[in-house]
Order: C-alpha cells, then structure tokens, then sequence
C-alpha cells in the first residue's frame, strides 16, 4: 500500500472512537491552552491556535483524518501529550533531597510494587470530578498512574476535595467535588523527590494537598521497611545562587516582589540573546520598597 492510500481512510475505528472522546475531554480538563500550543507540533499535531475550542477540534481533526504532513498526530500521541501536561504543564513545585545511598533502589522497588486505585486508573487521564457536578462533601488521595518518563519516576496521584457551595445550607447536596492530579517525581540517578501540584488548587487547598501526598508517599517509602532522611530544599537560596552566578547561563527572566508594597517588577527580555536580566537594578525610592528575586528564568547557549 503506498502512502497516499494509507492516509485515505480515518484510522480511528469505532472501538476507538471513545477512547478519542475520553483524551480529548481530559486535554480539555487540563484548561492549558497557553502550553498546549506550546507542544502541540513536538508530538506531531499541527501547530495550534486559537483558543481552547480551536485546539480540541483540530487535533480531534488531526486525528481521525491523518495526513501525510502530520503522520505522527495519534492516540498514542495524544496520552503522551497528556501525561507530559500533567506532569510538567502549571505546578507549584515543593523538593526533598537525601543523602541516603540506597535512594534510587527503594524508589525502583516502591515504583515497581507499587498498586493503583482501578476506578481513578480506568479513568485517567480524565477526571472523575471536574468541578460540574454536585455531591456529597469527599476527599480523599489516591494513586492514579505510574509512568517511567525515561528521565524519572512519575507517581500520579488524584487528590480528591469538596467546595461548599454558598447559600446552599439546607438544599440537600451542597458541595461541588473536584479532582486535581498531583505528580511525585523522582528524577533517575537524582537522590530527591519533587512533589508538582497543579497552580489552580489555590492557596490553602494547595497546602492541604502537600501535606497529604508528602505523608502518603513518605508512607510508600516506609513500607518498604527503609528508614530515609530528606531535607526540604529552600526554593529562594536555589533562586539566589543562580542569580548569583553568573557562569549559570543568561537570565532572561529574573520577577522580584517589593518588601514593603508586595509588588511584582518583572525583568525579562527572551527575545535578545544577549540581554542578562541581572545586569538590572530595581529600586523605589518613593515607597522604600526592598525587592527579593522569587523566580528566574535561564537559558542555556550552545557554542
């Protein structure tokens, strides 16, 4: 068969036409447009743009009627795209690193014996909850995915929580369940574990999250009859020692907050690739304010 003919019929069959519905409903969950359309081509869909909407149908599109341009745009193609948004797309980032010699085995073992709850399992990458829904209030934290990246371990979890809709005091069902999933990653030959939760949980849901999935993890670990001491990593001493050393790549993007008022200053140039975001200086005079870097952005050159 010659590859005109190949791409003449719709590869999507009718058995997998749900599967197609499912990927792209939880494409549609993640809510990334922004960082979609920024892999979209390296999984081999069409560049995309937009809106979200534009994006669900072309890559359905995309799909179910293959081209000789785009022959990589797939099912398979479309769950590793997932898998990467969730692991990698919009997280809140929390580290713990250890010493302990015997790290990268116990993490191999707990990966490999490891047992996923089957109904979040069955499901993923689509939500079980996504926030359109009334019930009762639950919550709960439970193992979703494993996933070798190649680079690391990845454990998804689905962290389960209930908002109280207002006013709804005596009407019966009056909570809204949502799931967000929640990634432990282990990067191989790298003795630390980096917790990722989505940046959409909010503040105070994002703490309860930590909490909950730093403990159920730590209890992973245990089971494995492994005593292992961790030391969580100070985000703005890493962020200061960047900055600070100046043979570190060029910082195309350095965001300070003032001391006194909160406010953002936000030094960027990503286009110039001669521009260094710490050559700048960010005063106020006016309200005094002192600023502290809490973000920076590095970008590498080859010779």
């Amino acid at each position: 068969m010659n590859s005109s003919s190949a791409f003449a019929t719709p590869v999507v069959a009718n058995n997998s036409q749900q599967v197609l519905s499912d990927l792209i409903t939880a494409l549609e969950q993640t809510n990334l447009y922004s960082f979609i359309s920024q892999i979209a081509t390296v999984y081999g869909f069409p560049p995309v743009k937009g809106g979200m909407d534009a994006v669900l149908k072309a890559i359905e599109a995309s799909i179910q009627n293959p081209t000789a341009a785009f022959p990589n745009a797939t099912l398979n193609s479309l769950e590793k795209m997932i898998d990467r948004i969730i692991i990698s797309g919009s997280n809140y980032y929390s580290i713990d690193e250890t010493q302990d010699p015997n790290f990268q085995s116990v993490i191999q073992h707990v990966f490999s014996t490891s047992v996923t709850d089957s109904r979040y399992e069955n499901s993923y990458p689509r939500k079980l909850y996504d926030g359109n829904s009334l019930g009762n209030n639950i919550k709960g934290l439970y193992l979703t995915k494993l996933i070798d990246t190649g680079d690391g371990f990845a454990f998804i979890f689905s962290y389960v929580y209930s908002v109280k809709i207002k006013g709804s005091r005596g009407l019966g069902l009056s909570y809204t369940p949502q799931q967000q999933f929640i990634t432990v990653f282990v990067p191989h030959n790298k003795n630390r574990i980096e917790y990722r939760l989505p940046k959409n949980l909010g503040k105070r849901e994002t703490a309860k999250a930590l909490a909950s999935v730093r403990n159920k993890f730590f209890d992973m670990l245990i089971s494995t009859n492994n005593t292992i001491h961790f030391k969580q990593l100070n985000f703005y001493n890493v962020i200061n020692s960047i900055i600070t050393d100046r043979s570190f790549g060029k910082a195309v993007q350095i965001i300070y907050v003032g001391s006194n008022t909160g406010c953002d200053a936000n030094v960027i140039g990503r286009k110039d690739p001669t521009y260094e975001a710490r050559d700048v200086e960010i005063t106020n005079k006016k309200r005094n304010d002192i600023y502290t870097p809490r973000a920076v952005a590095v970008r590498f050159y080859r010779n």
